[in-house]
């Protein structure tokens, strides 16, 4: 959705109803393999504290919290959300929300990737599909197709790569994007890059303690 202050070339999507659904891109096998490390973590902190005591669960708390927390940064939390307000690439340390006009072209190499008048922007989810290192088409009916009401997608990042040109190329047709240019020329629209904050400390912070457990 738009942003307080994203300009209202960004903002005219919504005065018109908008064009298509918020989709957000991620990948089940990620999710499965948060799941396993969180059950594993909780697991082996049970058997240490039934065969060393309640001490030595404790101090495999931080190492096994840490493990934990960057299995989920990196496999749970990514992902892609596709609207009428723009790209939102969620990756492990940063958001970055695109809104259309500053959208200028999109592939997939060894990742997705987005171009945009802010330079690009490459997405940690959704996996790349096996044997397709790069979108040859951008015609013709999407296979599988994508769905049409708000959903989460567990699909491939050439399945987001066509959701975000035919998004593009639907909101250009109905003029949503009309004074796109001067919208980003006038600075009103921009890219904005988030770090997550929250994330990087409690990371700092059980690495810290990870450290101290190990050394002494």
């Amino acid at each position: 959705m738009a942003a307080p202050g994203q300009g209202r070339a960004h903002l005219r999507v919504w005065e018109h109803g908008g064009v298509g659904p918020t989709l957000r891109f991620s990948s089940r096998y990620g999710r499965w393999l948060t799941v396993a490390a969180g059950l594993a973590g909780v697991v082996a902190v049970a058997s240490i504290a039934a065969t060393d005591g309640l001490t030595a669960a404790l101090r495999a708390l931080p190492v096994t919290g840490l493990v934990v927390l960057l299995l989920w940064a990196a496999f749970w939390r990514p992902e892609v959300e596709v609207s009428d307000g723009g790209v939102t690439v969620r990756n492990v340390w940063r958001t970055t929300v695109i809104p259309w006009p500053t959208y200028r072209d999109a592939d997939v190499r060894f990742a997705l990737r987005v171009e945009t008048t802010d330079g690009a922007v490459e997405a940690w989810a959704p996996p790349r599909s096996s044997g397709s290192g790069r979108w040859l088409t951008r015609r013709g009916p999407a296979t599988p197709a994508l769905p049409t009401d708000d959903d989460r997608v567990d699909g491939t990042a050439e399945d987001a790569l066509r959701a975000i040109v035919d998004r593009h190329a639907a909101l250009d047709r109905a003029g949503h994007l009309d004074r796109a240019e001067a919208a980003v020329a006038s600075g009103a629209v921009h890219v904005a890059r988030t770090w997550h904050a929250r994330l990087l400390g409690a990371t700092l912070v059980l690495l810290a303690a990870s450290v101290l457990v190990l050394t002494t």
